[in-house]
């Protein structure tokens, strides 16, 4: 069965993960993705031996993900004769990806005028570090480098230092508004024939895993913001711990605490954690207060503002304070006192939101992630059986699949050079002068 995308060509120049991330999720619906990659042993150069398919030479573990559905041809760009075989995929093309660092697509002939000239309704997508606009547009950079920008840093295993959030959210998030974008742009060409630019960035990506908290309204949160940031950067001058720095910011934009958190941490104290059982962990997330009721009842953790006689003023008595701040121990208590399966079914029987925890190595053998083809078992020819991401859509008529395996790269360059119409006399003499590699 074909996919949503089956008649889209797509030039694919992009590195790393949060271009060919992007250009994954295409090619997975149905796209052709042809992939300029660089010359193989540059592609490779830094790579451990672990991060090799095993019995290849050029094919990362990576590309498993990233690298499938789409057919990979090598070629060294600083030669002319190599700008002239993107050019002629380029007529082929309905969409261009590329992620170099600032200048760079100028540099090599890669940039938005350039294919214009060729094709005029070409769409065009840029992914970069920092923007495409401001002052620190010139920044090159990696996840950690979006995530420093975006107030996206976490607080390291010693709470001392910032750290980058274990997940790239940066890099993931940017490549999945490409994706989406470029399906955008697609639909507008077919409604009006008119190509056009389109970018985004792993700056703008990380600060999207903020929506909930960027936020302010000057006339009631100007204030109180300033002086929570004053007494941040306070903070980070006295060589506080990062972790007491984000503390200090948490509460959100204008620091004001709702009446729903009038009873200071109990949230992210009982119902909006993890929790330890007597044989691993479970989550809970209760947020909305019918959602707190629920919890507080099954478990009988006396919340003083679910108490029938309850009011502003007697849930901030000293009395209540107790009761408040003896929660946390009659929670932690009754989890570790059962096991993880007995108190999800006790949660579930209230519907209370709630989850086991997984490490990632616990993901490969979830039943549930596999039947949602989340995660996807595929037989590759040189790996044989793998487990590797799945699809995050579903469509009812035009289902993702993984189009082909993941190939080393330059595989299909003859092939590529084929359809572009070079003869084998032709793309021998490229060969031996290594402005292609076959």
């Amino acid at each position: 069965m074909s996919g949503p995308l089956e008649d889209v060509v797509v030039l694919d120049l992009t590195q790393q993960l949060a271009g060919p991330g992007g250009t994954m999720l295409l090619g997975d619906m149905g796209a052709t993705i042809i992939r300029v990659d660089p010359p193989p042993n540059q592609v490779v150069a830094d790579v451990a031996p672990s991060g090799m398919v095993p019995g290849e030479k050029y094919l990362r573990r990576v590309d498993l993900n990233i690298g499938r559905s789409k057919r990979s041809i090598s070629l060294d760009l600083t030669k002319p004769e190599a700008k002239e075989i993107v050019y002629a995929i380029a007529r082929h093309a309905d969409v261009v990806c590329q992620n170099y660092r600032p200048g760079v697509a100028e540099k090599l002939g890669m940039d938005l005028e350039s294919f214009r000239k060729i094709k005029p309704d070409i769409i065009y997508s840029c992914v970069s570090a920092y923007g495409d606009r401001g002052s620190e547009k010139f920044r090159p950079g990696f996840d950690i480098i979006a995530q420093s920008g975006a107030g996206s840093m976490v607080a390291g295993p010693d709470g001392i230092m910032p750290a980058p959030t274990a997940v790239p959210i940066g890099d993931v998030t940017a490549f999945c508004m490409e994706a989406l974008g470029i399906v955008a742009a697609l639909y507008h060409r077919k409604l009006t024939g008119e190509g056009q630019a389109l970018s985004t960035s792993m700056l703008a990506g990380a600060l999207l895993q903020n929506i909930l908290r960027v936020i302010t309204i000057d006339k009631v949160d100007c204030a109180d913001r300033r002086a929570a940031l004053d007494r941040a950067r306070q903070m980070v001058e006295e060589r506080a711990p990062y972790s007491e720095v984000l503390n200090a910011t948490a509460s959100g934009l204008g620091g004001q605490l709702s009446p729903t958190f009038s009873a200071g941490n109990t949230v992210t104290d009982v119902y909006y954690r993890v929790f330890r059982t007597n044989d691993g962990y479970v989550t809970v997330g209760c947020l909305n207060l019918r959602q707190q009721q629920r919890m507080n009842a099954a478990l009988r953790l006396g919340d003083p503002r679910f108490e029938p006689d309850a009011t502003p003023d007697s849930i901030r008595s000293e009395q209540a304070q107790q009761k408040f701040d003896a929660m946390k121990g009659k929670a932690e208590g009754h989890f570790a006192a059962h096991s993880s399966n007995e108190i999800l079914k006790l949660l579930e029987a209230h519907d209370i939101a709630c989850a086991p925890v997984l490490n990632l190595l616990d993901t490969f053998d979830s039943k549930h992630l596999l039947e949602n083809r989340y995660i996807v078992e595929y037989d590759h020819p040189s790996a044989g059986k793998t487990t590797l991401l799945g699809h995050p859509i579903r469509f009812e008529k035009t289902p993702m699949r993984i189009k082909h395996p993941a190939e080393p790269v330059g595989a299909r360059g003859e092939e590529i050079l084929s359809w572009l119409g070079y003869s084998s006399s032709e793309i021998l003499n490229l060969r031996q002068r290594q402005v292609v590699f076959l």
